[in-house]
């Protein structure tokens, strides 16, 4: 992933409300959002890295045992300069230790911010309302390891730390927090309102208008690089740019108390032959 807006419990009804977009090598082999299981056996639900084997936004699936129930987790690189280092591990297997279960005092003791290229990683539990934000590297990018908590709220997240103020964080983040209305309390009696939210996010991750050069960052590659990498929607030919966009709403069952209804869609571009909308629906157990 690399452009990422999301809201974490903004109201009883509403656990989770995401839209993002994955920017990547055109070339890098990928599989589209489906159900799998991580190298332990734990049931998730979303896209995979053909390539290391690893996801950049997956949640636990309707089978996964009491202990990784109800987990998200979800994945971007932070930009710093063309840094074409080779790093030990991959960032992409951090998101399946959180989906397999892995409490986070364990995960952060065993994570060696020195074997990953840097990243920022989302991890929450929807049940719990339990969210933090770990990333290896600091306002200076130096390698340290930080772990925030993330109280109710909406947030944005690119290839820099949260929140940080980019023009198209800010633009898919406002685009979140207008289209929260369409999920929030008796908006499933007016189905229309969620269906208009809906098209307004697909719409808005799907913008590839880029910014002016004086609203651009400063993140050490060319500007010609900095210019296509500024759109929402990423196009930088030949070999980069968005290869999917995604949404994921979790809101609680008006059917089965106790309960939560997840929808997960991914719209894959590119490659052609994967190109289409794929649909994931599934209700987990919980308060």
């Amino acid at each position: 992933m690399c452009l990422i807006a999301f809201a974490l419990h903004t109201s009883p009804q509403v656990g989770l409300l995401l839209a993002a977009n994955r920017d990547e090598a055109l070339d890098r082999p990928t599989l589209p959002l489906h159900r799998w299981h991580t190298p332990a056996g734990v049931s998730v639900i979303g896209g995979r890295d053909g390539r290391d084997h690893g996801t950049w936004l997956a949640c636990a699936g309707p089978d996964a045992p009491a202990h990784a129930a109800n987990r998200v987790a979800m994945l971007t690189n932070v930009r710093h300069g063309q840094d074409t280092s080779t790093w030990p591990r991959s960032r992409g297997e951090l998101p399946l230790l959180w989906l397999n279960g892995t409490p986070l005092d364990t995960l952060t003791s065993q994570l060696d911010p020195h074997a990953y290229g840097a990243l920022n990683l989302v991890v929450g539990n929807v049940a719990t309302g339990q969210w933090h934000w770990l990333t290896n590297r600091d306002a200076q990018h130096c390698t340290t390891l930080h772990c925030q908590p993330l109280p109710p709220g909406v947030y944005g997240l690119s290839n820099a730390g949260l929140n940080t103020p980019w023009p198209k964080t800010v633009a898919l983040r406002s685009a979140l927090e207008s289209a929260l209305a369409g999920w929030q309390a008796g908006s499933h009696a007016d189905d229309s309102l969620r269906q208009q939210a809906e098209q307004d996010l697909w719409a808005k991750l799907a913008e590839r208008p880029t910014w002016p050069d004086a609203d651009l960052p400063a993140t050490g590659v060319p500007m010609e690089w900095e210019r296509s990498l500024s759109a929402i929607w990423v196009d930088h030919p030949p070999a980069y740019g968005t290869r999917t966009s995604a949404l994921l709403s979790v809101v609680r069952s008006e059917h089965v108390e106790g309960t939560w209804q997840w929808r997960m869609q991914e719209q894959t571009w590119r490659p052609e032959a994967n190109a289409g909308l794929r649909v994931e629906e599934w209700v987990s157990g919980g308060e």
